[in-house]
Order: C-alpha cells, then sequence, then structure tokens
C-alpha cells in the first residue's frame, strides 16, 4: 500500500499562488529534528528557478521545472535558500563532507590563535588543503602560506586565496620563516603527514603555536621538549562534528568557499584513481552514478 503524499500545511497555502497550491510534496524535513540548530524564524519560499516570496517559520523549495514542492527548515543546506544564496548541486556539496568538513575543524580548534597579525602555514594543497586555505580566508584574519611541490597545486593555492606560496623544499622553512619577519606560524596545519612535512611544521611554528597533522600518510617526527620551540602543541585531528558540516555547508550556500572537483561516471571510477596515483586531479575527485 503505497503511502500518500504529504500536503502543503495550510498555514503555508496564502503564501502561494493558486496554481501552486495543488502541487505535489516530495518531502518534508521536521523543522525540530536535533540535525537543524533553532534559528529567527524567518525563511522564503522558494518557487521555480529562484522566485521568493517571505514566509514565517517554514521553507518551500519547488524543484526548478518539476512542480515537485519540499518542506524544509531554514537550515536545511539544500532546499533552504536566503537571499544571495545559492542551491548546492549534490556534486558540489559531495567534497564538503570530507573534504571541507576536516579542514573546518581543525582551524576551529585554533581560531583563539588565528588573530590579525598572525599567520597559518597549510603544508599541501590538494583536496584538503585548497579548502583549509579557502577556510582560513573565511574564517580568520590571519596571513595564508601555501607549501607544496607542484606548481599547479601552488597555482590553486592562489586562486583559493592564499597570500605567499611556497615551493616544498630544503628551502621552505627559512622562506617560511622570512615571510613571517623571522617569528614562525601561529598555525601549521599539515594536510599531508608524511615524515618530511611534519619536520617541516615542527620546524616553522613558533613558540606558543599550534601543529596539526590533518593528513595521514603515516608519518612521524621525534617528540621531546627541545624538539619544537617552546609551548608548541602538537595535535591530530580527524573529521568533524553535524554542527560544523551545517555552518561549512551555509558558508557553501553564500558562495564564501568552493570545492575544486572533477566529476566521473560509475563506469569511469577507475580513472579518478589513475588520476589521483598521477597526482593530476585538482581538488576532488566525485563519481556520478
Amino acid at each position: 500500500m503505497s503511502t500518500p503524499s504529504p500536503k502543503i500545511p495550510r498555514q503555508l497555502r496564502p503564501h502561494l499562488r493558486a496554481d501552486q497550491r495543488d502541487m505535489p510534496v516530495i518531502g518534508v524535513i521536521d523543522a525540530k529534528a536535533r540535525l537543524f540548530r533553532p534559528r529567527p524564524p524567518a525563511c522564503h519560499l522558494i518557487i521555480g528557478k529562484g522566485e521568493m516570496q517571505k514566509m514565517d517559520a517554514r521553507c518551500l523549495a519547488v524543484a526548478p521545472g518539476t512542480g515537485d514542492v519540499a518542506l524544509g527548515h531554514r537550515r536545511d543546506p539544500i532546499l533552504a535558500q536566503g537571499d544571495g544564496d545559492m542551491v548546492l548541486d549534490p556534486a558540489q556539496a559531495a567534497p564538503l563532507a570530507d573534504a571541507g568538513l576536516t579542514p573546518y575543524h581543525a582551524i576551529r580548534r585554533s581560531l583563539p590563535k588565528l588573530v590579525p597579525g598572525s599567520t597559518a602555514v597549510a603544508i599541501g594543497v590538494g583536496g584538503l588543503g585548497h579548502m583549509g586555505v579557502q577556510l582560513l580566508k573565511a574564517m580568520t584574519a590571519a596571513k595564508v602560506i601555501a607549501v607544496d611541490q607542484r606548481p599547479e597545486a601552488l597555482e590553486l593555492a592562489t586562486a583559493s586565496g592564499a597570500d605567499v606560496t611556497v615551493t616544498a623544499g630544503p628551502d621552505a622553512a627559512d622562506e617560511i620563516r622570512d615571510a613571517t619577519g623571522g617569528l614562525g606560524a601561529d598555525v601549521v596545519l599539515d594536510f599531508v603527514g608524511a615524515e618530511a612535512t611534519m619536520q617541516l611544521g615542527a620546524a616553522i611554528a613558533r613558540p606558543l603555536g599550534d601543529l596539526t597533522i590533518v593528513g595521514i600518510a603515516g608519518g612521524s617526527i621525534p617528540f621531546s621538549f627541545f624538539a619544537v620551540a617552546y609551548e608548541v602543541s602538537l595535535q591530530t585531528t580527524y573529521w568533524g562534528t553535524v554542527t560544523e558540516l551545517m555552518e561549512l555547508l551555509e558558508l557553501a550556500r553564500r558562495g564564501v568557499v568552493k570545492a575544486e572537483y572533477t566529476t566521473y561516471a560509475l563506469t569511469d571510477a577507475p580513472k579518478a584513481y589513475d588520476a589521483l596515483r598521477a597526482g593530476t586531479l585538482r581538488g576532488r575527485a566525485v563519481v556520478v552514478p
């Protein structure tokens, strides 16, 4: 026995045109669901290709070209939409749940140290690193230095907002210290996690700084009282919380951050691995069935 389609709530019907009031509702998102944090009860009604009307505590979204209606709370990152916001395509949103959320969580841990006049270094500008650069620029006033051995990755870092780019190599630590006036970095985010990148991070972190290992390449460094500058915090991080994901999706909907990605058909998924292995993939790979 099929479940009847939910109806548009009576209190919302006055906000619709006559031809919209009998549209089928394809989904309802509970505004009280724990997934969403309370927000002021101001939403928009989204009809067709971006037409909006003011509403109260709920939002309606009509998929362009289909006439189907979806009900959602203002915090829903895909359906709800505010002035100047964009609706994320699933291929746009997919990398954010990993390549975006992981650096977002890592940066939030160090926000008290990323004040005006501070410096953050992102080592490795791949799938996670290019999002890390964007998020550092969006969330902090710090100078952002990006490090990578690939010229195309440094170009991506510049496009993502990096203030300074440094080619990985024997002179990288000296270049970074020169760029920080000899002080070193307040926060170092190692998006690789190899022995060489961890050694670089330890060499450039300033006293009282944070050295956060985000990448899982399996590297290690000796750790003792004199292994790093005084009172440097060496820490790891992994993924993030649902609340942080909602915040990140909000930034993406506003166009503040955007993941670089290449789409592959399901039958071409092995080609994505080939690109990863060859180091030619720009940003993230998204396989679309």
